[in-house]
């Protein structure tokens, strides 16, 4: 099923690409946007033949029959449910091609996704290119709205490096509520964690609120402040864990402890991917009630981008894949020689587009340690699906190391992803590809995590 949609997905590139190829004079035919929407009712109803017969005739060579057709939308519908129907249509003429744009959105059976369908006209009335993509609906996404509210704030207000961010609060809450920092994965990622059409971080901040606990989540400092990190090259050089991720999450506990609807001795940091390695270190360091780690890993940044190559590429042609794996293993041996180096040597070059002092500072940031001296409670989640921090290397590591550690609890769940939304990936480990599909948090982790700090 998978490979159908991301089959139908590389077609869609193939006809965005016939589009340019159309030219400039095109003469529009009578009531296009009511044609284009009639064609979106055809695919949708299963009317194949009638609107494979719109086609012209270069579109007839990428989509060589009706059935061919059938097939695409049948790989759009495993995710979204049924046509339900139409509810949106829009044009955008674009001035450079001379041509206009038929957009039309549709309702599906799956509430939280749309499917949105571009169709243009040549002058004969023919579709010579469409593609139709997956969309999140904002207005699922809107319904639970009664359930919270949210500010704008500044985590680091009055400081050199102010962070735009949302602190999300519990409706119509009765004395102190319980709260979390929620801090990022690696790379410049805004506050909610936008991946695609996924939210993963805002889905975790509506979730908790509504069911009465604050959050504080904010853009990455790294997105923020991209220009001052590497301006001058000397400064990035010597960037830090700390300068990246660390600072702002304390700040942000510091934010939550001046307002007094937030119970201080309850305040909880939920850390992801890479904050998720750091999640123990903040949550000793900051004095925090109890640290979440959702897909943290426990090995070294080269030896994880290696493990990802070999199974993202195993189905790639080897003259391909040979090189990107040679690339990844050595960039793990520049590793292993900078952790034998002085700070002064390793500022010379990078690893993996960072600087190799930063890779080594993060190797020894191991969570490990703060992790057996932590005596507070601990939540480690995480994702069999997921092929960025493995389950089999990572997850069963944190649960060696907290063997009888009554006061942390590890919780492995079926078929999700690196971001806990589900995986449809049919190779065993989840792909890239999962991220393209627009998804959720599953629930079964977001009361898991409510459970865990109301208790």
């Amino acid at each position: 099923m998978k490979k159908v949609f991301t089959l139908f997905l590389a077609a869609v590139m193939v006809l965005s690409g016939c589009v340019t190829q159309i030219g400039t004079k095109q003469a529009e035919p009578a009531e296009p946007i009511g044609i284009a929407a009639a064609f979106v009712e055809m695919i949708g109803t299963g009317a194949y033949a009638e609107a494979w017969e719109m086609l012209d005739e270069t579109m007839r060579s990428v989509i060589p029959s009706a059935d061919v057709l059938a097939e695409a939308w049948a790989s759009i519908t495993a995710f979204t449910g049924e046509f339900q129907e139409i509810v949106r249509t829009d044009a955008e003429f674009n001035p450079a091609a001379g041509t206009t744009a038929y957009e039309i959105i549709a309702l599906h059976e799956e509430p939280s996704m749309l499917t949105h369908t571009t169709v243009i006209f040549d002058e004969d009335g023919k579709i010579p290119g469409f593609s139709i993509v997956i969309i999140a609906n904002p207005e699922f996404a809107a319904e639970a709205s009664d359930l919270f509210t949210e500010e704008p704030i500044f985590v680091g207000a009055g400081g050199k490096y102010p962070l735009p961010g949302l602190l999300t609060m519990p409706a119509d809450a009765e004395g102190p509520v319980p709260a979390v920092v929620i801090v990022h994965g690696s790379g410049p990622i805004d506050r909610d964690c936008t991946i695609f059409y996924t939210k993963p971080y805002r889905d975790i901040a509506h979730y908790l609120a509504a069911n009465g606990i604050a959050s504080v989540r904010y853009d990455k400092r790294t997105l923020v402040y991209a220009e001052e990190m590497v301006s001058p090259i000397e400064y990035y050089m010597e960037y830090t864990v700390d300068w990246e991720m660390v600072d702002d999450a304390l700040l942000a506990k510091e934010l939550l402890e001046a307002d007094p609807r937030i119970d201080s001795g309850r305040i909880y940091v939920i850390g992801h991917s890479l904050g998720g390695v750091l999640a123990p270190e903040i949550a000793a360091t900051g004095d925090f009630a109890g640290f979440v780690i959702m897909a943290g890993t426990l090995i070294p940044l080269t030896e994880a981008v290696v493990h990802q190559y070999e199974h993202l590429l195993q189905d790639v042609p080897a003259e391909i894949a040979e090189p990107l794996m040679a690339e990844a293993r050595l960039a793990h041996e520049l590793f292993l020689e900078a952790m034998t180096k002085t700070e002064e040597e390793n500022k010379t070059y990078f690893i993996h587009g960072f600087p190799a002092n930063y890779v080594v500072n993060l190797a020894k940031r191991s969570p490990v340690p703060f992790i057996q001296a932590w005596e507070r409670p601990g939540l480690i989640l995480h994702g069999d699906m997921d092929y960025q921090c493995r389950w089999d290397i990572d997850f069963v590591e944190y649960m060696r190391i907290t063997e009888g550690m009554d006061n942390i609890e590890g919780i492995l769940y079926e078929n999700l992803t690196h971001l806990f939304t589900q995986s449809y990936s049919t190779t065993g480990m989840g792909t890239a590809d999962d991220y393209a599909v627009p998804g959720h948090v599953d629930e079964a982790v977001l009361r898991d995590i409510v459970r865990f700090i109301l208790n």
